[in-house]
């Protein structure tokens, strides 16, 4: 990502001068729900809406009767009628409540929203086949097959059109886009506009500070809901205004963003990419500073695999403003590990060992361990790939790691969504898996004496399995264990 320049001094007098002469710079407050600052309760949920009629956050059904909707600071009303006329699939959401002993289902008090960025398309880049980058008010977008779109497409929003952008931090400062509306074809200068984000750079006798390569004068703005009435490097906020010039916002109101109020829960269910990671024990989810401890339980993965840039939803306590996580989550559900036994460098495709589908790397693909791009990836190379099912015969992939040296080169490991089950087989991404000759003590992520029968007993179309195996000579494979991975 590129580097924001803030204008000089000179310059922010002139476009102030200018700007004031046709709007007011007044900064006076908009209508801000009370209490709209720092604060929490028990528990606290940041995360996908999934569903809608209620609430779906991180896999919880959240019942929503009584439940205040907050959107962009401002009070909404209460009720499943208000959720349904101010949310929407696809918005990363705060929700307060509680959740029940079954781990599914609970009770909203409070759901907040507030748009990363709101405000129009400066440029559209194409990357390839359902991805591109997008920047809105100094911004990057990237949006992708995933993405939900309202009145528009991935191939018809064009330069000029005002959006309402939602979504995840990734660890370059992009927004993951998980929603997209277009408001308007084309941008009035008078409209107001919004960017949430983390405050960099803030300079108080130029009043001005940054939101990656957006410069925001807060000179006329209305500051007295932050603490301390500051800007704070590293502050959550959400600011509203009118543009000035092109990555230049006049600031009408900053206010803390709805983010600030996870560090004062108890109990925390955070969903987000890991934006630094310090060690194995210590990184980063958004600004969230994760303590992992040793008994923590991962599901849908390793812990090698907590890595920078890796998607993931941690579950855990806050003591002392940082998350203990007492569960991760892996976000890319599909798991592959096997030699490459194709490459098709124009395509940017691998094919593994007896796997059904092809392996589809994009510039969004993350590369650890060795190889550090697609070129330095070779047949014959033993890959670990984590991604998602993107067409019939397709995985994309988001993270791919060569293990130069395994230990059992023929060891293949397959993980993802069941698909069909006829006991003993179950089929997983199109791979028929026979259960006949897996041990009884080797069905994982069960509990009783009788592993198998629990395993069978549980399993169901969609749930996540993961097995492992040797491949033979003729492309067989002889499956060793199989594993329910349980979680949402």
């Amino acid at each position: 990502m590129t580097k924001r320049t803030r204008p000089a001094s000179r310059e922010i007098i002139i476009i102030l001068t200018s700007l004031c002469l046709l709007v007011s710079c007044s900064g006076s407050s908009s209508n801000t729900a009370a209490g709209g600052g720092i604060g929490g309760t028990g528990y606290t949920s940041s995360g996908t809406i999934t569903a809608l009629g209620s609430v779906v956050v991180n896999g919880v059904r959240y019942d929503t009767t009584n439940a205040g909707v907050i959107a962009g600071g401002r009070s909404k009303g209460t009720g499943n009628q208000v959720i349904l006329e101010n949310l929407d699939v696809g918005q990363v959401v705060l929700v307060e409540g509680s959740v029940n002993n079954n781990g599914s289902s609970g009770v909203a008090s409070t759901v907040f929203f507030t748009p990363h960025v709101r405000g129009p398309v400066a440029s559209v880049e194409d990357v390839s086949q359902n991805l591109k980058i997008f920047k809105v008010l100094g911004q990057t977008i990237i949006a992708e097959e995933s993405t939900v779109f309202r009145n528009t497409s991935i191939d018809d929003l064009t330069v000029d059109n005002l959006v309402e952008v939602s979504g995840l931090v990734d660890a370059s400062g992009a927004i993951r886009a998980t929603y997209i509306k277009k408001l308007a074809d084309f941008f009035a200068s008078s409209t107001e506009v919004e960017v949430k984000g983390i405050v960099q750079d803030p300079d108080s006798t130029a009043k001005t500070f940054g939101i990656n390569d957006l410069t925001i004068y807060y000179g006329q703005a209305n500051i007295s809901n932050l603490p301390g009435m500051a800007l704070i490097s590293g502050l959550w906020v959400h600011v509203r205004g009118t543009v000035a010039s092109n990555n230049f916002l006049l600031a009408a109101e900053v206010e803390p963003a709805d983010e600030n109020r996870i560090t004062r829960a108890d109990q925390v269910d955070l969903e987000g990419f890991v934006t630094d990671f310090s060690s194995a024990s210590y990184f980063s989810v958004g600004s969230m500073g994760v303590q992992l401890s040793g008994d923590a339980r991962f599901v849908a993965g390793l812990s090698e695999e907590v890595e920078r840039g890796a998607k993931i939803r941690v579950k855990g306590r806050m003591l002392n403003g940082i998350l203990q996580a007492q569960e991760i989550i892996f976000r890319d559900r599909v798991r592959l590990e096997a030699t490459v036994v194709s490459k098709n460098s124009a395509s940017k495709t691998l094919s593994l060992r007896t796997m059904n589908k092809v392996i589809k790397v994009t510039n969004l693909s993350r590369f650890m361990g060795p190889a550090k791009e697609f070129d330095q990836i070779q047949v014959g190379d033993y890959l670990r790939v984590r991604g998602r099912v993107w067409t019939e015969k397709t995985v994309l992939a988001t993270m791919l790691r060569v293990i130069p040296s395994p230990p059992e080169p023929q060891m293949v490991v397959l993980q993802g969504a069941v698909e069909a089950i006829n006991r003993p087989e179950i089929v997983i991404l199109g791979i028929t898996i026979d259960t006949s000759f897996i041990s009884d003590n080797s069905f994982e992520g069960v509990g009783s004496a009788n592993q198998r029968e629990e395993f069978f007993s549980r399993v169901q179309i969609g749930s996540l399995v993961r097995a492992w195996g040797r491949a033979g000579t003729a492309g067989e494979v002889t499956w060793e264990g199989i594993a329910l991975e349980e979680g949402n």
